[in-house]
Order: C-alpha cells, then sequence, then structure tokens
C-alpha cells in the first residue's frame, strides 16, 4: 500500500498491518511448531507485439523485458486445543532494485482461537467456496468466524474481509498497477459461506456484500476530484455441487452478480445509476491418476444488456478474487479479465483486450505427467469473446453471439523436484500468446525459478 493509500484510509491501513503483526507475534511465542524455510531465485523475460486490428500495421511493440528476483518464504503451521495457526510469507525482491521488495502472504496466514464447535479467525484464510477455477483465489483477510456443524458441514462468516483480489506469488509476481491512484478506495466486504460434503459429493452455498463506493475507474470519472462517495456495491450469490469418485471429478457452479454503478446520466435510461444484473457458469471436468492428471475448466459469463443502438442499459457479471487465468502474459502482463471484474484497482470493465475485462467464455486445459523425479505439463487458456451487439445480457451458448476473434495462451511447464521441506526445486515455465488475426496480438514469456526448502 501506498504513502497516498495511508492517508487517506489510515484506518484501513493500520487494522491491517497490526493484524498480520500480532498474527505473527502470536505463532511465534506461544504456538510450537515446526516451521519451514526457503530461499530461491526467479528469472524471467518477455516480449509483445500488438497490431493495429484494422490496418494491421505495427501499432505497439514492447521491446523484449527481462529481470531476476531472489525470494525467501517462511510457512508454519500449529494446531493446540485452544488455538491454532497456519502462516504462509513470501519477500520477493528485485536484483537491480533491492529497495522495492514486495511481500506476499500464502494462502494461509491466520491464527484460530477455538471454543467448542467455533473458531474466531484473524488474517488470510483461503475459502473454496466454488473450486471449479483453479487459479481463481479468494477468501478472508480480516476477521471471521467458523462453525463446525459436524465433520461434513461447516459455516464461515467473513464480519470483515479487507479485499485486495488475493495477491500471491504466483498470481502477482509480475503485475504491476495500471494507476497507481487506482488503489485507493473501500475495500471492505463481507460474506458467509455454508460447506457440506458427504460421501462422494460436496456443494456449497454462498453470499458476498462488498460495498465500492467510488474505488474503480468504472465507480467514478474522476477519483482525484470526487469530493464524496457515491453509493456503488456489489454482491454475489452462489451455488455449487460437484462430485468426486476414486478419479474423476465434476462441477458446476452457479452465480449471480447484481449491484449498482453510478454512471453519468443518460437519457436512454431513466436515472444515472447502471444496474448490475450479471450470471455466470462454471463448469470442471478433471481426471486424478497416480502418475497422471487432466483437468478442463470453463466460465462463461453473460454479457451487458444493450439496445439497438448499443448503448449500455444494464451490466453483466462482476467477477471477484484472483485472475482466473494461468497463463502469466494475458493474467499479469495484459491485464486480461474474461468479464468486468473488481480488481486490486477497483470496479473495471473496460472493453478492450490489452489492459481490458472483456465478457467472454474462458476455456482452460492443463495435462500433468508426474514422475518420482517431478513433473511434466502443458496449459492452455482460449478466449472467446462476446460479440457487441443489441441483447438482453442473458448467457448464450450459441456460437452466433460469440466473436470469430480469439485469444490463446498455451505453454509448457517442467519441474524437477518438490516443495517439501527437505527437498529443492527448480522450475521452467515457457508460454506464447496468439490471437486471430484481426487481433494481431502475439507475445512469449518465459521465467525460471528454484529454490530449496529446509
Amino acid at each position: 500500500m501506498n504513502t497516498e493509500q495511508k492517508s487517506k484510509f489510515p484506518f484501513a491501513y493500520i487494522l491491517y498491518k497490526c493484524l498480520i503483526g500480532i498474527g505473527f507475534l502470536f505463532c511465534t511465542q506461544f504456538l510450537k511448531s515446526d516451521p519451514i524455510y526457503s530461499v530461491g531465485s526467479l528469472f524471467w523475460g518477455e516480449h509483445r507485439i500488438l497490431k493495429n486490428t484494422k490496418g494491421g500495421e505495427v501499432q505497439t511493440t514492447y521491446p523484449a523485458k527481462s529481470s531476476g528476483f531472489a525470494w525467501a518464504g517462511l510457512s508454519s503451521k500449529g494446531n493446540q486445543e485452544k488455538f491454532s495457526h497456519s502462516i504462509g510469507v513470501q519477500f520477493l525482491a528485485d536484483f537491480t532494485n533491492p529497495s522495492s521488495a514486495k511481500i506476499f502472504l500464502g494462502e494461509e496466514a491466520f491464527v484460530g482461537i477455538h471454543y467448542q464447535k467455533a473458531s474466531f479467525l484473524i488474517g488470510r484464510k483461503i475459502l473454496k467456496s466454488q473450486e471449479i477455477l483453479s487459479y481463481n483465489k479468494d477468501g478472508l483477510e480480516g476477521i471471521g468466524l467458523q462453525y463446525q456443524f459436524s465433520e461434513n458441514s461447516n459455516l464461515h462468516v467473513n464480519f470483515l474481509d479487507y479485499y485486495r483480489g488475493f495477491p500471491l506469488l504466483e498470481n502477482s509476481a509480475f503485475w504491476i498497477p495500471e494507476k497507481k491512484e487506482n488503489l485507493v478506495g473501500n475495500r471492505f466486504r463481507h460474506g458467509i459461506v455454508y460447506n457440506h460434503k458427504k460421501d462422494f459429493w460436496n456443494s456449497n452455498v454462498f453470499f458476498q456484500y462488498m460495498q465500492l463506493g467510488d474505488w474503480g475507474e468504472s465507480s467514478v470519472d474522476n477519483l482525484r476530484e470526487s469530493t464524496r462517495r457515491d453509493r456503488d456495491f456489489l454482491y454475489h450469490a452462489g451455488l455449487h455441487f460437484g462430485i468426486e469418485f476414486s478419479y474423476i471429478q465434476f462441477g458446476l457452479t452457479g452465480i449471480l452478480s447484481r449491484g449498482l454503478d453510478k454512471t453519468s446520466p443518460n437519457e436512454v435510461r431513466k436515472n444515472s445509476s447502471l444496474p448490475i444484473t450479471g450470471e455466470a457458469l462454471l463448469g470442471k471436468i478433471a481426471v486424478h491418476l497416480p502418475f497422471l492428471e487432466f483437468k478442463y475448466n470453463f466460465f462463461l459469463p453473460d454479457r451487458d444488456k444493450r439496445n439497438e443502438a448499443l448503448d449500455v442499459l444494464e451490466t453483466g457479471f462482476i467477477g471477484m478474487g484472483s485472475n482466473p487465468m494461468r497463463g502469466k502474459l494475458l493474467s499479469q502482463i495484459i491485464h486480461f479479465y474474461p468479464s468486468g471484474w473488481v480488481t486490486p484497482e477497483g470496479m473495471q470493465r473496460s472493453k478492450s483486450i490489452e489492459l481490458g475485462r472483456f465478457s467472454s467464455l474462458l476455456n482452460q486445459v492443463e495435462l500433468t505427467y508426474k514422475a518420482s523425479w517431478g513433473k511434466v505439463g502443458i496449459f492452455c487458456d482460449h478466449i472467446t469473446p462476446y460479440l457487441i451487439q443489441p441483447s438482453r445480457g442473458t448467457l448464450s451458448f450459441q456460437r452466433r453471439d460469440f466473436s470469430k476473434y480469439y485469444l490463446v495462451e498455451g505453454g509448457l511447464s517442467i519441474q524437477l523436484g518438490t516443495q517439501n521441506k527437505g527437498d529443492y526445486f527448480v522450475e521452467l515455465v515457457v508460454s506464447a500468446v496468439q490471437s486471430s488475426k484481426e487481433l494481431g496480438i502475439r507475445g512469449t514469456i518465459g521465467y525460471i525459478s528454484g529454490g530449496i526448502y529446509f
């Protein structure tokens, strides 16, 4: 969080940092555990070319870039009768600019206080309200409560959730904000999740509410000139159902996205508010064998409701959490999201490919071969945008409602060793982005990382 954020939101900044500090102090002083330390390095390079979609001539060419980082990490878990903790943190520093070090929490960095069936949580805890998209991480960062009804069912209540898009080292190491002023804004969220699992099936119901105020370019025209917060808000309500057998998994999730986006007055609409009335459907098929894993996921949002003049009457689905794509070029360099999204820079829904959030069908495929020495995998993220045309703003399964354009990133990963205590790992990942001729986007990225755990 930068200096401007601290001055505008001192309470949020102080509260968030105090919670982290108290959690680490508590774990290191009062809970016995066997921590795991790790050190390593990361080197990467990328090159992109964007072409003019009309003339076909080169519009923007990004020169090849490369950089190197050193990282160090600490993870610790402990469980006692009244207290428990799960702490993970990583420090990342650029070799050329060590003062720009970043701190990334792991998927879990919390302290739990237990009383009978209830657990009071302080810190970060990933909540798998839907497990369809493996890279769309989200969860609590603040204060919450977990109640265990039985071995098969529990309830999570997030009283105060400081929303940041759930940044992790793997999904944010290369990410650079588009505009630092957009990092400023209200970001507290509240939610509830009920999980139930029995035999071979599992399900959950979840609800999340966020008061956006003037956070994000889609919430206010000019953040610096805004004299008061407007009343933008967003909530998600969803239902997940999954089936898991010995070697195969199926999952399906439906999410309603509802809210209000204050905009400039428009004669087409009756008022200056733009309703958010979105839906999204997510699906998963996975096969897990001792030596092979296969995953197929899809994400299908609806689109904006538009009249014959293509004026937006209602906004389609707005997502939350981290970017759902694995490819580093699409997710961290080009900053593409397959629908409107509440990113670390607020609510954004610009209809573009570069730095854009375009309602699209996302298909993902991963195939991984596992052996005693490591693993080898291939992956692909394929995006097909909706056509911008008059529509009722509903989900569509018909090809005629999607454009002929596409955007795809595919890659290869090779890892030697494991990320377990007493072991080492070396990982090489290379991927490339290609698009249809009309978009004319292409690029490559590669990175190698390694470390030891002790």
